[in-house]
C-alpha cells in the first residue's frame, strides 16, 4: 500500500535577537523556508531589526517515506545592490518532523539559528516557530508557494 500524501503545517512566528548584519541602518529581515525540494519566501520586513513578528503561514507536501529530506528555516536579509544575505539558519531532521504527526503532536517552540543551521556554530538569533503534518486527501490541492515578488 503506498503512503497518504500528507501536508506540513509551517507557522513562522517571531525572529528574535537576530544578528543585524546591517552596517546602516535596521535589518531588512524575510524568512525562507525548504523542505523536500519545495521552498517558499515570505515578504521582506523593512527596518524590522532584530526583533521580527513574521506570521508567516505555509504548507507543504509530505511524505513520511522520505527521510533523506530535513526542514530548513533560514533568515535572510535583504541586500538592495548585492545578494541577499543569510542572517542564520537552523535545520530540523527529518526524525523531529515525523514526530510532530497531527496539530496535538505539533512542534512549538524556539530554535536557534546559527550561521550554517549546525548546532554548535555561532549564535546568531532564535526563531520561534510551529510546524505538524497529517495525512491528506489525495486530491488535496495546495497552495502556490510564496515567493517574494520585489526581487528582480
Amino acid at each position: 500500500m503506498a503512503p497518504a500524501p500528507g501536508v506540513l503545517h509551517i507557522h513562522v512566528l517571531r525572529g528574535s535577537k537576530l544578528r543585524n548584519t546591517s552596517i546602516i541602518g535596521k535589518l531588512d529581515p524575510f524568512i525562507r523556508v525548504a523542505f523536500g525540494g519545495n521552498e517558499s519566501e515570505s515578504e521582506e520586513f523593512h527596518n524590522a531589526g532584530s526583533e521580527c513578528n513574521f506570521d508567516f503561514i505555509l504548507e507543504l507536501p509530505f511524505d513520511e517515506t522520505k527521510f533523506g529530506f530535513e526542514l530548513m528555516f533560514e533568515v535572510r536579509r535583504t541586500r538592495h545592490f548585492k545578494n541577499d544575505e543569510t542572517v542564520g539558519k537552523v535545520i530540523v531532521p527529518i526524525k523531529d518532523v515525523i514526530a510532530a504527526k497531527e496539530k496535538h503532536n505539533a512542534f512549538e517552540g524556539m530554535l536557534d539559528l546559527s550561521e550554517t543551521g549546525q548546532p554548535g556554530e555561532k549564535f546568531t538569533g532564535y526563531l520561534n516557530v510551529v510546524y505538524w503534518w497529517e495525512v491528506t486527501a489525495p486530491n488535496y490541492v495546495f497552495p502556490i508557494p510564496k515567493k517574494r515578488l520585489d526581487k528582480k
